[in-house]
């Protein structure tokens, strides 16, 4: 398992410098809120309004900020075996709420070489994907001003690393929907 400075320099490499804008986003949500007549830099995806909520993925000691937006309720399974992971991030199905959904192991999809396995405590569903992330935590961090988000300049390579969220809250800001979508094109 990478330490926590390995971790800290792949992402920063991930994020590289300055603070320019990214790409637009290529879908919208439906459960996401419509943007706000307030204008947004440029490069922010659709489905952004200009205050948005987050929740906060814990991975081990790292976190990751998802828009609330993007994702169902967590479900806490600590107690729960997850069947073991292979050579890729799918964890296979599990029932939650009367719905079976395809859990993917966060910190393999996320962080390469990485793997948690049946180790992980909640699981929080993607919005129309019928896949739920696994992760040891969760938290939200209340309203956080677009304004402190230092957006991606090039998002070609991990298209769902929207950018590091800045202040209180700093962390990388990661798409859930574009996660997915990378995760179903690298099958």
């Amino acid at each position: 398992m990478p330490d926590e400075a390995e971790l800290a320099g792949y992402l920063a490499e991930l994020l590289g410098t300055g603070t320019g804008a990214a790409s637009p986003a290529d879908s919208v949500d439906a459960g996401c809120p419509k943007p706000a007549t307030e204008p947004l830099p440029p490069g922010c995806p659709a489905w952004l309004t200009p205050v948005f909520a987050v929740v906060i993925l814990h991975l081990g000691k790292l976190r990751f900020a998802v828009p609330g937006c993007q994702l169902h309720e967590a479900e806490r399974i600590e107690g729960t075996r997850l069947p073991e992971a292979g050579t890729g991030p799918a964890l296979g199905a599990l029932v939650m709420a009367g719905r079976s959904w395809s859990v993917v192991d966060t910190a393999r999809l996320i962080l390469p070489d990485h793997k948690r396995g049946s180790r992980y405590q909640w699981l929080v569903p993607v919005r129309g994907s019928g896949m739920a992330l696994a992760c040891d935590g969760v938290s939200e961090s209340g309203p956080v001003p677009v304004a402190q988000v230092r957006w991606r300049r090039q998002r070609q390579s991990r298209p769902w690393l929207l950018g590091m969220l800045t202040g209180d809250h700093a962390c990388p800001l990661l798409d859930a929907e574009a996660l997915i979508a990378d995760l179903i094109q690298s099958r």
